[in-house]
């Protein structure tokens, strides 16, 4: 694998990881338990270096979040953590 090559696998990686970090907060979701959907994920970054992740990662998690109770579980206690922190903080 070339050095060029190298590199760009690599900020596929984190531009994918980055956007379902995004989507997950912005969805109340933990970064963690998002980060089980990583595989379900296709990242394709242009010529003009603009990256493309498919399917989109917060349409996806919403759907997700809609219809796995066990996800719902994570997103309630993660809000509940939040909500016992800035109480006692």
């Amino acid at each position: 694998m070339s050095n060029h090559e190298e590199i760009r696998r690599r900020y596929k990686k984190l531009a994918l990881a980055d956007a379902i970090r995004k989507a997950a907060d912005g969805l109340g979701i933990p970064a963690e338990v998002a980060s089980v959907y990583f595989h379900r994920f296709d990242c394709e970054i242009e010529k003009d270096g603009l990256v493309r992740v498919r399917p989109n990662p917060t349409e996806f998690l919403l759907s997700e979040l809609k219809s796995d109770p066990l996800l719902q579980e994570s997103v309630l206690r993660a809000r509940q953590a939040r909500q016992e922190e800035s109480s006692n903080g």
